[in-house]
């Protein structure tokens, strides 16, 4: 419970705040997280929680996307379903083995798709987006697997390297990339909140009251994402990866 509006506020703000950065170009979970912990759940718990009302800030994001007719339907209906089962088989293993590796190998994937992104100025910036042919597909279908895969044993950064991947397999633009993502990160999130809900790890309390801050921060980022376009998402998109990487370097050297 809340001792005195000192915990609430925080609390609250740093949940909005995560769901609006988290809508526009991923990472939202920098935020998220710590605002969990603040309240002093333990880690595990705080995690589970942060799945649950997080799920629900995407899912409110990706209708906004979809009422601004910026998803392509037919080709989520292939992907959201390799997302849901790469994250269900990601989540499954994480119980039974350490991730100690990826703490290592993660920070510099993200920082590369940062640069990467940053000195190629024409990525995501038109979409040319055409219905894909089957191997290009099944490319997509099994890069989706992979990324879903590592957000239900990971997790963070899963929407950035979501949004990469979308721009470069489907040549979307990054506003399409964003909207696209959300879809699959619910699907992602989803699995995985299944599995912490079976092991009893969610508190409810927190997590609606959560659930209300960050579905209200998602839908304020969402509309200006939409209103202001690529150029405002790219920027945005660079910034949160490069802050990603540095605190999970960061967080590495302080363990």
């Amino acid at each position: 419970m809340f001792h005195s509006i000192d915990n609430f506020v925080p609390f609250v703000l740093l949940l909005f705040a995560g769901g609006f950065i988290d809508s526009i170009a991923g990472g939202g979970g920098l935020l998220t997280l710590p605002a969990y912990l603040l309240t002093g759940l333990p880690t595990v718990s705080a995690l589970a929680t942060n799945k649950f009302s997080s799920i629900f800030g995407t899912f409110g994001s990706f209708l906004g996307y979809l009422k601004h007719n910026k998803l392509h339907l037919k080709l989520l209906k292939f992907l959201v379903p390799a997302s849901f089962a790469g994250s269900m088989l990601g989540s499954f293993i994480v119980t039974k083995i350490k991730a100690d590796f990826l703490n290592a190998a993660i920070p510099f994937l993200i920082l590369g798709v940062g640069l990467y992104s940053l000195f190629n100025k024409s990525l995501g910036g038109v979409s040319m987006y055409k219905h894909p042919k089957k191997a290009v597909l099944t490319k997509g279908i099994f890069f989706t697997f992979l990324v879903g895969f590592y957000d239900g044993f990971f997790g963070p950064g899963a929407g950035t390297f979501f949004i990469v991947m979308l721009i470069k397999i489907f040549s979307v633009d990054f506003l399409e990339a964003s909207g696209n993502t959300k879809l699959l990160n619910f699907a992602s999130g989803l699995s995985a909140f299944f599995i912490f809900l079976i092991n009893g790890k969610v508190n409810f309390f927190y997590g609606l009251i959560g659930t209300v801050a960050i579905l209200l921060g998602s839908l304020a980022g969402t509309k200006l994402a939409i209103k202001k376009g690529v150029p405002f998402i790219r920027p945005v998109f660079l910034s949160v990866s490069f802050i990603i990487a540095i605190k999970m370097f960061y967080d590495k050297l302080l363990h």
